[in-house]
């Protein structure tokens, strides 16, 4: 968290230049990887993305460790070779499984995963009452059912779904103080997952997150998915390792399982593990010319 905060204090022109336009745009992330300040770790690491920092990303960890053994920065050790990762969150102990040489899926453990709230009522202009839960999987999340506001979690066609989670965000951060119990730096529920349950047993749940910035991850989310985990197994409707398939807006799915009772300070929460898979798409040399008006990237409104 200290590497973290100073890095923003002293070098977040790095952040916006990788990340934001011309260079990126508002659903580009790039992390930092760093020497381990504890023995337990292989390397230190946090999250930058348009918005801000983040203290952890599960999507960015299945993709980091993927990217660091493919590309040798980190020696792979065999079929399962374990990289620890010192996030702001926590220890994050990830699992490459490598066939062939190549990184076939990441299976990561979070920090303790906890549900704050859990079927509260609060109220959403234009929709009334309706039910969420607020929970913590790494970052804090807003989870609702999408039919409480009529709206289809669709590729095609996300703008309703994005205006419904700029309104239950904003009806949550005036009804809750949401801060975590050991970690005082991170606070405020700052995504929305919204859900539709399976139509048949054994299939994947829906979801589609909404980022501060307003725009939907493409992933299934690694972090909501432990948050959703956590909640699900505190309320008793999954047992210990029973799998939960979270299901994108583009098809693609990670699988979470809740393998260790827990706690967070004095909160009840669990440890998740979460499979997924990434691919390497490129190996780039980034340039910033002081000349350039646009160094430090630009985001519009």
């Amino acid at each position: 968290m200290d590497k973290m905060r100073y890095f923003e204090a002293h070098h977040d022109w790095i952040r916006r230049s990788l990340v934001l336009e011309p260079r990126g745009g508002n659903l580009t992330s790039a992390i930092v990887v760093m020497p381990p300040s504890r023995p337990d770790a292989h390397l230190d690491a946090f999250f930058m993305e348009a918005h801000g920092y983040l203290p952890m990303c599960g999507s960015d960890t299945i993709s980091t460790v993927t990217a660091l053994i493919e590309t040798g920065q980190v020696p792979s050790t065999g079929e399962q070779t374990v990289v620890r990762l010192n996030t702001p969150a926590g220890l994050i102990e990830a699992t490459a499984h490598i066939d062939d040489g190549r990184v076939a899926e990441v299976t990561f453990v979070g920090a303790p995963a906890f549900c704050a709230w859990s079927e509260k009522s609060v109220d959403v202009p234009g929709f009334g009452s309706v039910t969420v839960d607020i929970a913590y999987g790494g970052n804090f999340y807003v989870i609702a059912e999408a039919s409480q506001f009529d709206v289809t979690l669709e590729a095609h066609h996300t703008g309703p779904a994005v205006a419904v989670a700029h309104r239950l965000h904003a009806a949550v951060h005036a009804a809750f103080e949401v801060e975590h119990p050991v970690i005082p730096e991170i606070r405020g529920a700052t995504h929305v997952q919204l859900f539709t349950r399976p139509e048949r047993e054994f299939e994947p749940t829906r979801v589609m997150v909404v980022i501060p910035t307003g725009n939907v991850d493409r992933s299934p989310c690694g972090t909501g998915t432990t948050a959703k985990v956590a909640t699900l197994f505190g309320r008793g409707e999954l047992a210990l390792g029973e799998p939960f398939v979270h299901q994108s807006v583009t098809g693609a799915t990670f699988t979470g399982r809740a393998v260790e009772p827990t706690m967070a300070g004095t909160t009840p929460a669990c440890r998740v593990a979460i499979t997924g898979s990434a691919f390497v798409t490129a190996d780039a040399t980034v340039y910033v010319d002081r000349a350039d008006v646009l160094a430090e990237g630009f985001q519009l409104g």
